[in-house]
């Protein structure tokens, strides 16, 4: 990666990212330490009131439950908490900055990952700019599925009257790029059991920081790790396996990271980069002890465990949704059969919108096979790395490590379509150059 370009893409990377400040500028409603008052900032006004009343050391974190003693162990977490306490003492909404350094700290790193991935700048800064975007909450300011509505609403019209033989490609990427406005603009975020935006949960919120910084150890991981198999230097391979054990301290969805380890290496190996397979029984093992180490001294059965607890049928609906968002719209399609709306639904606006959206989906699954591997990867590690956390009620910061290759999927697509309308439109000039 080229100087000029690395520092192009950090400072748009930056100027994206500016956008969060609102939440760390904005004076919040956060209470203070020992307030009992149930709302979005009562866990972290207990975990402070918990470290402030024990006194530990910060060593006694590491080998036990955490401050909320709900049968987790998120020592890193818990450290960050007592340094913005000794900064920043019961300033709450001054918590919000660490939040917002680790967010803009893993868009670079997901840039820095990408590229060492694919080797395409492109899909690097691309990804890397749509996760800040994500992050900061910028898709809220924009109406970008509108936009991208009427883009692909004026390209299917333009494919129709003059696309001769290739009428029905034009069609399917006018539905690539409705579908990309709905991935733009975020409607995974909606499923928030409070309803809350996703950057409030990365930025404003700060005891989201215990999965965020999950991700920013987890992606570092993933990074080191293909520079290793790409240099063989095994000085990357050691701080693969260090930052493996940081995203450990930090968050229960470190689980999926493994299987993230071997996604990267046989997306390396299918661009004919050699790679050692046997070095991933390390991050296996360390997953397996954790898991071990977890069960037997930490309280499985904890009150807040079974609250969080869902269905098997809604997680597995939610898994299904992150593979073909548009399956919401399947229950608006089906009105058309049921016994006492049927031909009436065509008289419904929403059921005009749930046809689009769906029959987009499909386009951007089709359009998406001309960049297979990097959509393939981004969209199956984002909905691996979300599966363990689709059986409990879902919480906004359980997304920060699927959209980080959810980015990734987007933007593939997002290069995938602006190739495929290249392509359409040198063959319509080269049949209207024939035909003169």
């Amino acid at each position: 990666m080229s100087r000029s370009f690395l520092i192009i893409a950090c400072l748009a990377i930056t100027l994206v990212s500016a956008a969060g400040l609102d939440h760390v500028f904005r004076h919040d409603d956060m209470g203070y330490v020992g307030l009992d008052r149930v709302d979005d900032h009562h866990d972290q006004r207990v975990l402070l009131q918990q470290l402030r009343s024990e006194g530990s050391p910060i060593t006694k974190w590491f080998v036990s439950d955490w401050p909320l003693y709900n049968g987790f162990y998120r020592p890193l977490p818990t450290v960050s908490f007592a340094i913005d306490d000794a900064i920043f003492h019961s300033d709450l909404n001054k918590y919000k900055i660490q939040n917002w350094l680790i967010a803009f700290a893993s868009s670079l790193v997901l840039l820095w990952l990408v590229w060492e991935l694919f080797y395409d700048r492109a899909l690097a800064a691309g990804s890397a700019i749509v996760f800040a975007a994500w992050q900061n909450g910028l898709e809220n300011w924009l109406p970008l599925y509108w936009l991208l509505l009427s883009l692909g609403l004026l390209i299917a019209i333009y494919g129709l009257a003059f696309g001769a033989s290739r009428r029905l490609w034009w069609l399917v990427c006018a539905g690539a790029v409705i579908f990309l406005g709905r991935e733009l603009s975020l409607v995974l975020q909606s499923s928030d059991i409070n309803q809350r935006s996703f950057d409030f949960r990365v930025v404003g919120w700060p005891v989201g920081r215990t999965a965020t910084l999950m991700t920013l150890f987890s992606l570092s991981s993933l990074f080191a790790f293909c520079k290793y198999e790409r240099l063989r230097r095994p000085q990357w391979a050691i701080l693969s396996i260090a930052l493996l054990a940081m995203a450990i301290g930090s968050y229960e969805q470190v689980v999926v990271v493994p299987a993230l380890l071997l996604a990267c290496a046989i997306a390396l190996r299918l661009q004919s980069v050699s790679v050692r397979w046997v070095w991933h029984v390390i991050p296996w093992v360390m997953i397996a002890t954790y898991i071990w180490l977890h069960q037997a001294f930490l309280e499985v059965d904890s009150r807040y465990r079974g609250q969080a607890m869902r269905g098997i049928r809604g997680g597995i609906r939610d898994i299904i949704g992150w593979i073909f968002p548009a399956r919401r719209d399947l229950p608006m399609l089906a009105q058309v059969f049921e016994q006492y709306i049927g031909i009436y639904a065509l008289a419904m606006e929403l059921y005009w919108k749930a046809l689009v959206d769906f029959l987009a989906n499909v386009c951007g699954l089709i359009v998406a096979r001309r960049r297979l591997l990097q959509a393939s990867f981004g969209l199956l590690c984002a909905v691996g790395s979300y599966a363990p956390m689709s059986f409990q009620h879902t919480l906004g910061h359980y997304f920060h490590l699927p959209l980080a290759f959810r980015a990734i999927f987007v933007v593939a697509l997002l290069l995938a379509t602006f190739e495929l309308l290249l392509s359409l439109h040198r063959s319509r000039n080269e049949t209207r150059t024939t035909a003169a």
